[in-house]
């Protein structure tokens, strides 16, 4: 037998159906964000699967529609996945959407392919499953202007250490850390806020696919993450992060409700099956001198903040 979902969901999932369906109509067409050829802002996203057709094109929509547009959307799609992108994509392309495709190499298409296509721009990734604000863009590049050669993040996680400076499990770390603690917290920036990241921020292991598979091959934030904390010709000693202040992230609809009640596959094992926990183990592992960074910025251990 079925169970009833309750009246105030099916209310919020019908508000969102009649949300999904304007924001299509309301997208614009891209602009150049300004007259210079390099380096171009790059909005990079992927989807797979059915997320294709009932997730990605209304993600997408909101990406077109910022204040401040990037120079380029695209949406990176498994050669597998061709026959899933469906007919509603055509009038997003027609508004500069860019659909190419690629090897299937999971959750990282949203950013491998386009640093190995365009490694002399600067590329900003998102999630697939997001309505993004219309000020998201806008908020990433006004700290990008402010902090050049930084990577820019609307979310990011205060890391926490015991007295060896071994990692404590994920789930103890300090969630959507406030921008004014950075001073004093390694930053681990999550991607469902979208990232800025400058090129040749991050190490060119990035796109070892070799590695990245046997190490985190379920955890793109922890091998991105990896990849600036190694790359020390580019940030020398400093912290590689900034969060946007006032961020619009704090709250952020997902296009599915009932996956954002649920969680999906690849959460759930990195989050309830301690997954995240054996990948950065694994990845530290591989490059002893994340472990010395940590000691470089240690974390004072504080209470555990509610997860978001």
């Amino acid at each position: 037998m079925t169970k009833k979902l309750p009246l105030k969901l099916l209310l919020k999932m019908a508000a969102k159906s009649l949300c999904k369906r304007q924001v299509i109509k309301t997208a614009k067409p891209l602009e150049p964000i300004d007259g210079k050829k390099s380096p171009l802002y790059i909005v990079s996203l992927t989807s797979y699967g059915k997320r294709l057709a009932t997730d990605a094109p209304f993600a997408i929509a909101t990406l077109l529609n910022q204040s401040v547009k990037p120079d380029r959307v695209i949406l990176w799609v498994a050669n597998e996945d061709r026959g899933n992108v469906p007919k509603i994509m055509e009038k997003l392309t027609e508004k500069g959407l860019e659909i190419r495709y690629c090897e299937d190499t999971r959750s990282y298409k949203k950013l491998i392919p386009s640093i190995e296509n365009f490694p002399n721009d600067n590329i900003i990734t998102a999630d697939d499953d997001i309505f993004y604000p219309q000020n998201w863009l806008e908020q990433l590049l006004a700290e990008h202007r402010k902090s050049a050669g930084k990577i820019i993040c609307h979310r990011a996680h205060g890391i926490k250490v015991d007295g060896n400076h071994n990692l404590l499990p994920y789930d103890d770390w300090v969630k959507c850390i406030e921008p004014n603690a950075q001073q004093s917290e390694m930053l681990f920036p999550t991607g469902v806020g979208g990232i800025l990241y400058p090129f040749g921020s991050l190490s060119k292991d990035v796109t070892n696919k070799a590695l990245f598979t046997k190490l985190a091959p379920y955890a793109d934030d922890i091998w991105f993450w990896a990849m600036a904390a190694i790359n020390k010709e580019y940030f020398g000693n400093e912290n590689p992060y900034i969060v946007v202040e006032n961020s619009c992230t704090k709250t952020l609809f997902y296009v599915n409700i009932l996956q954002q009640l649920s969680g999906n596959a690849l959460w759930n094992y990195n989050r309830s099956q301690g997954g995240n926990d054996k990948q950065l183990t694994a990845v530290i592992n591989h490059y002893p001198q994340i472990k010395e960074r940590l000691k470089k910025n240690h974390i004072v251990l504080c209470a555990s903040t509610p997860s978001t």
